[in-house]
């Protein structure tokens, strides 16, 4: 729209948009619409046809066609003029108006023969020639049946052309294009006089490239690591020619996800790819799974041939699980518990082996030396084999094997390290439980013995006393040494006619010769005992005759 012409609008001034429409040499033709040497308003492009903006506006406005402007032209502000900048393109364009609430104009064509799918580049020129007061910044923009495909950077009032080029996918044969403008929402001026130039639209064809379609096979897709991993270990069965094998964090490979350092890497997944270096492009993948291997540990409690060994599974891993755990203990003997005990039936060290298996497939195995430690036999004599109350010293004779060390317990509290001990227990009739323990390092072993303290009965009864006053043999009293019950005791003594003439429960007193404070006569008297043993509460009745004498 020409100045003179916008003088008699009563609304604010229209935005003005200047391009030309070019021609590429594909199916996809956007009709060139260009002109030479004209110069004025209400002209639209060969080829293309006025339309409402897409952005915001309420119609074509009251100028129904476009601006086509060419070497020189004249914005709205008194006799204000802004000198001709040739575009890239070749220096005609063509200008739409956008204002506000009044005006939104814009110029669309059909363009045929795309390919559903097939990427494309729309490109063209951008440039803001305002003055005073068309001078508001706002942006060019490129429409596909509605949907933006491209959009210019905000261009400020300056007399520069800057490019602008997007890729957009063909979602039909015949699309409608549309070219509008859109005013920023920084206004400063009246309006804006934007421009265009040089629509084109190209196939995006693909670069050369010699990765091929396939992934590639690769020697093996997974494996157990314990430590840095080297990926190019990993081999296909075969490569492109000008590729490489070459290895990725993530997929689909690309410059972003390359791994730096393939030879030094630790467990997870990896992606393997042929590369084009020259073309800089990058096939198919083929995933690698690196997995923990489990730590497998152990330790052994060495025991005496005949017990059993103790096995503590240690192993570890650093993520998953461990599922399996198989021993071998050196001697055909095996076990799948994970902390098993195990009696060697031969007295050999033995090679113990321990395989782990984790929930992935992954082993591990350490194996360990299990010692069978020499046993020791404990055995003891005594002697004498029969003790009594009159000598209860019992001495003891170790004839235990392989042992370096004894202790003795009498069953009575005492006890001994000597080798070959002598012990002298209470002199009372009793039995005792005596323990040898010997040891040789781990092993050890004990014996056991009772010995008995036994009671003899031993008395004595005199058969005749003289109770005549002169201190000597006064009085008749058995002698009980050993072997009775003294809380079980009684004494009779009868004279010639049957009758009890004395009495007594207690061993400690015996008979004065008197009867009833009288002096008994001289002669024989019978005496009877009875009493019950220590020993085995046997009850004993003794009888006998006894002399007193005056």
């Amino acid at each position: 729209m020409k100045s003179s012409l916008l003088l008699k609008v009563t609304q604010p001034i229209a935005t003005v948009l200047v391009f030309l429409i070019s021609s590429v040499g594909f199916s996809q033709t956007v009709t060139n619409g260009s002109f030479t040497n004209a110069t004025g308003n209400s002209v639209t492009p060969a080829g293309w046809i006025n339309a409402n903006g897409h952005n915001p506006g309420v119609g074509i406005g009251g100028f129904p066609t476009v601006d086509v402007l060419d070497i020189i032209f004249s914005s709205y502000s008194g006799a204000s003029t802004v000198p001709a900048i040739f575009s890239p393109n070749g220096g005609t364009w063509t200008g739409l108006s956008d204002i506000p609430g009044s005006e939104n104009e814009a110029i669309e064509q059909t363009v045929t023969g795309f390919v559903v799918g097939q990427t494309y580049t729309i490109t063209y020129y951008a440039a803001n020639f305002g003055s005073q007061s068309f001078d508001d910044e706002g942006t060019i923009n490129a429409y596909l049946d509605g949907a933006l495909i491209a959009t210019s950077a905000n261009l400020p009032v300056a007399s520069v052309w800057i490019p602008v080029s997007a890729n957009f996918v063909a979602t039909a044969v015949n699309s409608v294009l549309q070219i509008d403008v859109t005013r920023s929402n920084i206004a400063v001026g009246t309006g804006s006089y934007l421009s265009a130039d040089g629509v084109a639209i190209t196939t995006n064809v693909p670069v050369p490239c010699n990765v091929g379609s396939l992934a590639p096979i690769l020697s093996q897709t997974n494996a157990c690591v314990s430590g840095p991993f080297n990926l190019t270990s990993i081999t296909s069965t075969t490569v492109p020619v000008g590729t490489v094998l070459a290895w990725f964090s993530g997929t689909p490979a690309s410059v972003a996800n390359l791994i730096a350092s393939p030879t030094n890497v630790s467990t997870g997944t990896f992606y393997g790819a042929f590369y084009d270096a020259v073309n800089n492009c990058f096939g198919p993948t083929s995933p690698v799974v690196l997995n923990p291997n489990p730590v497998a540990n152990f330790t052994i409690v060495d025991a005496c041939f005949g017990s059993a060994h103790t096995f503590t599974n240690q192993s570890t891993i650093p993520s998953g699980s461990i599922t399996q755990n198989s021993w071998s203990f050196g001697d055909g003997g095996t076990s799948l518990v994970q902390n098993p005990s195990y009696t060697y039936p031969a007295q050999n060290a033995s090679t113990v082996t321990l395989t782990v298996t984790s929930n992935l497939g992954c082993t591990d195995t350490q194996t360990s030396t299990a010692n069978i430690l020499t046993s020791v036999t404990a055995s003891f004599v005594f002697n004498p084999t029969e003790s009594t109350v009159l000598n209860p010293t019992v001495n003891f004779v170790n004839t235990s094997s392989n042992a370096l060390n004894s202790t003795w317990y009498f069953g009575d509290d005492g006890s001994s390290t000597q080798l070959n001990p002598s012990y002298t227990y209470a002199a009372e009739y009793a039995s005792y439980s005596v323990s040898l323990i010997v040891g040789s390092g781990a092993c050890s072993d004990t014996a056991t013995a009772i010995i008995l303290i036994d009671d003899l009965l031993l008395f004595y009864v005199p058969n005749t006393f003289t109770p005549d006053g002169d201190e000597l043999n006064q009085i008749f009293q058995p002698v009980f040494t050993s072997g009775f019950d003294p809380y079980d005791f009684n004494l009779k003594l009868f004279n010639r006619w049957g009758e009890i003439i004395y009495e007594s429960n207690n061993a400690e007193f015996g008979w004065d010769g008197t009867y009833h404070g009288k002096i008994a006569q001289e002669g024989v008297y019978v005496w009877k005992i009875e009493f019950k043993t220590s020993k085995n509460d046997e009850r004993v009745q003794l009888h006998g005759n006894v002399l007193l004498i005056r």
